[in-house]
């Protein structure tokens, strides 16, 4: 039988360490070094499969007219400029085959069946018939529902791209990690966030940051907990400089009572975000930020993101590519 002092045990004891201590413990007295490597494996191994928080919506109904807007003005360019092609192509092709009910058509005719639809397509777009015509009721009625059509296109076009370009953007970044560690003698956890425009100060910015774990009840039961993170300094009435923001881990926060192994299990989250008004744009931006249980690191601290300009020493610069840099010693 081993004894208690045996190195086999001790061992054992720091590699289950990080399942027993509390964030508190675990910030103000230090795990051993098996028990952080402990936490770093399990954290590795549930990076690929903790994608409870990112679900995707399945059952529901698409509504065009309460959802078609939201994806135009959402969508990458790329797929508004290729969705926009197939609309106008779409409507050409139906000219094209009510068009073949009269027998006359075009004068002269056009040689193939894309002749005809590139006709249509220059008329839906404003070019015109070039050197073609009509000479029949039925197409000069034609044409007049495809001049209408064409007015009824360009406004919808113009309105979706002035929607993209008018709305205010923020340009807010966030760490891709959150820290637990001690400051001024108390356990935080400590998130790093910065505004990325030069000479663009955001005004009256709030920020919210927000806790959510699964717990299974009694009865098996799983629930979803959103608990909210009170937090150091929760409003900045000039946001221009990389700031940290804190949330203290004592007897009134939420992750008091969790262990590391508790975070991992229940695929905890924290989610920030970030409210501002953009005084260059004239209108309120926002942000959302959101990080897991697995890129939670213990015991670190953020790198310095000032640096001293090397032109002129008495200006600092402020090196954006280390927002999510740790302290390596």
């Amino acid at each position: 039988m081993l004894s208690p002092s045996s190195p086999l045990l001790q061992q054992h004891d720091a590699e289950e360490a990080w399942r027993r201590v509390t964030l508190v413990q675990a910030v103000n007295e230090g795990v051993p070094a098996a028990a952080v490597a402990g936490w770093r494996a399990a954290r590795e191994a549930l990076r690929a499969e903790d994608a409870l928080v990112y679900v995707r919506r399945g059952g529901k109904r698409f509504s065009l007219a309460a959802d078609g807007f939201y994806y135009a003005v959402s969508c990458p360019w790329a797929v508004f400029v290729a969705g926009v092609a197939v609309l106008y192509t779409a409507l050409a092709l139906v000219c094209v085959a009510l068009q073949q009910l009269d027998g006359a058509g075009f004068d002269p005719p056009p040689r193939t069946m894309g002749h005809k639809i590139l006709i249509n397509l220059n008329v839906l777009t404003g070019l015109g018939l070039g050197k073609y015509s009509v000479s029949t009721t039925y197409m000069d009625i034609m044409l007049c529902a495809e001049s209408l059509l064409k007015v009824m296109c360009f406004s919808f076009v113009t309105g979706l791209v002035f929607s993209r370009f008018a709305r205010p953007r923020a340009r807010i970044c966030a760490s891709s990690c959150a820290v637990l560690a001690c400051h001024m003698g108390a356990p935080v956890v400590m998130l790093r966030i910065a505004n990325e425009r030069d000479d663009n100060r955001l005004i009256n910015a709030s920020f919210r940051c927000t806790f959510s774990i699964s717990e299974t009840g009694p009865d098996g039961s799983t629930w979803r907990h959103q608990l909210p993170l009170t937090l150091r300094r929760d409003f900045m009435p000039t946001f221009a400089l990389p700031l940290t923001l804190m949330h203290d881990i004592d007897e009134h926060s939420p992750l008091a009572r969790f262990t590391p192994a508790e975070l991992l299990d229940g695929h905890a989250h924290i989610s920030l975000s970030v409210s501002a008004t953009d005084p260059t744009q004239g209108g309120n931006v926002s942000a959302l930020f959101g990080l897991r249980a697995s890129e939670l690191e213990f015991g670190k601290a953020f790198a310095d993101m000032f640096i001293r300009d090397a032109v002129d020493p008495s200006r600092r610069i402020v090196r954006m590519d280390l927002l999510s840099k740790l302290k390596t010693s």
